[in-house]
């Protein structure tokens, strides 16, 4: 069995349980996902994991793209340019059109396929491209989640040997420093990048604010 299922199975990233804390993230830095397209972003963006023979290496890091295109053969009747699809596939056509009517066409992003895809920051950078909303709700389970439990799953696959290595953007292992304080250090990172995340968002809605609430007072 490889470490990547592993890790899906009962590791870091089991596929249930590390869903729903996202989910839980999500709730506290977007509100609650009413949205079902979130609800199969939340579940099936690292299921391409499954197989892998690595995390961190090239076909850990390709694991992106089995869950966008999931996302976009479901949902997206549009590119990112915001231009029809000619021959978007039957689900998009039938779920995607009854999704975005209710709940928008993609508020999260320019296309459902992007904003699973770029919940890779390793992929954002290679493509120049801002990560999308699921990568900061992806890092603040990191953030959030108690290092016993996050050390637990990590330690039945040995998934952590990967990624005390410091790949890709990681927290690396300092020498002398036990696994409990790398994970610790990471959960730091991660707050950190989540914390810039939000105060970046909250000024983005005061001068919406103050833009707007003028032009709304004539």
């Amino acid at each position: 069995m490889t470490i990547g299922t592993k890790s899906l199975l009962f590791g870091y990233h089991q596929f249930i349980i590390h869903p729903l804390l996202l989910a839980i993230c999500w709730t506290k830095l977007y509100g609650f996902p009413f949205d079902p397209r979130l609800w199969f972003a939340f579940f099936v963006h690292d299921l391409g994991y499954f197989g892998k023979p690595n995390m961190d290496g090239p076909e850990g890091q390709g694991h992106v793209w089995f869950g966008a295109g999931i996302m976009g053969t479901l949902f997206d009747n549009f590119d990112s340019y915001g231009h029809k699809i000619p021959l978007a596939p039957w689900p998009a056509l039938i779920f995607g059109w009854v999704c975005d009517r209710i709940w928008g066409r993609c508020p999260h992003g320019k296309t459902w396929y992007c904003f699973a895809f770029y919940h890779s920051r390793f992929m954002a950078k290679r493509y120049n491209v801002e990560p999308s909303k699921l990568c900061y709700a992806d890092k603040a389970v990191i953030a959030w989640t108690p290092t016993w439990i996050q050390l637990g799953l990590m330690r039945l696959t040995g998934e952590w040997r990967e990624y005390v290595q410091g790949r890709d953007g990681r927290t690396p292992m300092a020498d002398g420093e036990s696994l409990t304080e790398w994970a610790n250090n990471m959960r730091g990172v991660c707050r950190k990048l989540v914390n810039t995340q939000v105060e970046k968002a909250q000024l983005k809605q005061k001068i919406l604010q103050a833009v707007f609430t003028p032009l709304n007072r004539r």
